[in-house]
């Protein structure tokens, strides 16, 4: 298990190497709750409803801390309101992540 609960991933996504935390030692910790919709639900963290990161971290930081790349997220919600990866994301916030999806 690596920094923040998070299983390591292998490989690098487009914002670095995914999945090892933020690399912020000493800084105060954020506690979310993290829904994972549809197929990103297999990047769920250990405990969805009490995951932690590094106060003042935003949704792009986070979704690189689940070992996911931004290309990867369609839509994301932070306390129901729509956020952009620039977004900061405040203690006790509920984050939905939504992939792309296809049909026919």
């Amino acid at each position: 298990m690596g920094a923040y609960g998070v299983r390591p991933r292998e490989g690098k996504g487009m914002m670095g190497n995914t999945g090892q935390g933020a690399g912020r030692a000493g800084e105060a910790e954020a506690t979310v709750k993290v829904r994972l919709m549809a197929i990103l639900a297999e990047h769920a963290p250990a405990n969805p409803k009490a995951f932690p990161i590094p106060e003042g971290c935003t949704l792009a930081e986070l979704i690189q801390l689940l070992g996911l790349r931004e290309d990867q997220v369609m839509f994301a919600f932070v306390n129901g309101h729509m956020a952009t990866l620039k977004t900061r994301i405040p203690d006790k916030a509920s984050v939905s992540l939504c992939p792309y999806i296809c049909g026919g």
